[in-house]
């Protein structure tokens, strides 16, 4: 019983938390339209990719994208403008999402439409995707942008390569076109092991492949790799110089889903709303994606898979 009332307290307290967040966000802009969506980099990227179209389409002249870090690169990658962030601490973003997912928050949304939320759980529970092959995370977002659903992403920006890229291609550690980026982890498909990739590695270095390996922020890189740490803001650059790319499925890979390189997701059979996630379904511009879904059983035949990809891929 007291797990039940602490429930349902914290529940009260993200209502009310959220409804006061709403307010005074309206209250203090009451000119602009105000988007809301999670700060995962794959929210963002869906969210921004059609931005523009449905800026256009209604014709807001005063849009702000509500962000609890307003440095972020993607915001860079789809040119939102410094005055177009409009920055609230984490907490806020927090109860100002889960509001919008409860009850409150739908009828709220309907009386006070200035503030979209940009996300599926504010609309339907997402359970009802867990069997559901025939719709992507891009109908969804366009559906909540009511925009027809031949709307196409918006372009993505590139930037140049940091001067650490540079020397490691003078140097031989990269070579253009030549070079497997790997990147074994992800915050919603967690249990895909650390070894399966290490396998794939293990098998690329010893056919004389270049491997970097994202060693971001103290992450261990893979052993026979070159670990490299990067910011987001070159992703998109690196993962194209390098020429293919094999990570776990997550925000990162929808970012890169904007470059030219191959691209090979990794998910889990078990990884809830796979079919809603899958990659080449989210990003039908991009030809060259290729999802496996890993299983314990089957590791061995998949990870051949994989490596059989890359040779094919050309690299």
């Amino acid at each position: 019983m007291g797990i039940s009332v602490l429930k349902y307290a914290r529940k009260g307290y993200a209502a009310m938390g959220g409804l006061l967040t709403a307010y005074s966000l309206i209250k203090q802009n009451p000119k602009s339209k105000m988007i809301s969506t999670y700060s995962g980099v794959g929210d963002r990227v869906f969210t921004l990719s059609y931005l523009r179209e449905y800026q256009k389409r209604n014709h807001i002249n005063d849009i702000k994208i509500i962000s609890a870090d307003p440095y972020n690169a993607v915001y860079q990658y789809f040119d939102i403008k410094k005055e177009e962030i409009l920055p609230v601490k984490r907490e806020k973003l927090l109860l100002l999402n889960d509001f919008y997912t409860m009850d409150i928050g739908c009828h709220f949304r309907h009386i006070q439409p200035e503030i979209l939320s940009v996300s599926v759980d504010a609309y339907v529970r997402s359970e009802l995707f867990s069997s559901v092959e025939f719709v992507d995370y891009s109908h969804i977002v366009k559906a909540i942008y009511k925009l027809p659903q031949e709307t196409k992403p918006a372009a993505c920006k590139k930037f140049p390569l940091s001067k650490r890229t540079r020397q490691l291609i003078s140097s031989g550690v990269i070579v253009p076109e030549k070079t497997v980026v790997m990147n074994p982890y992800a915050n919603s498909c967690r249990n895909i092991p650390f070894s399966f990739f290490q396998k794939i590695a293990n098998h690329l270095a010893a056919r004389g492949y270049q491997v970097i390996s994202s060693a971001i922020k103290g992450q261990k890189a893979l052993e026979n790799t070159y670990g490299l740490d990067f910011d987001l803001i070159e992703a998109i650059s690196l993962c194209e110089i390098c020429g293919t790319v094999i990570g776990a499925r997550s925000g990162f890979m929808d970012l890169i889903s904007f470059s030219e390189a191959n691209i090979i997701s990794i998910d889990n059979l078990l990884y809830p709303h796979k079919d809603l996630f899958l990659l080449e379904k989210c990003w039908k511009n991009h030809s060259r994606i290729k999802t496996y879904h890993w299983c314990k059983e089957d590791e061995t035949r998949i990870a051949e898979q994989v490596i059989d990809r890359v040779i094919r891929c050309g690299n």
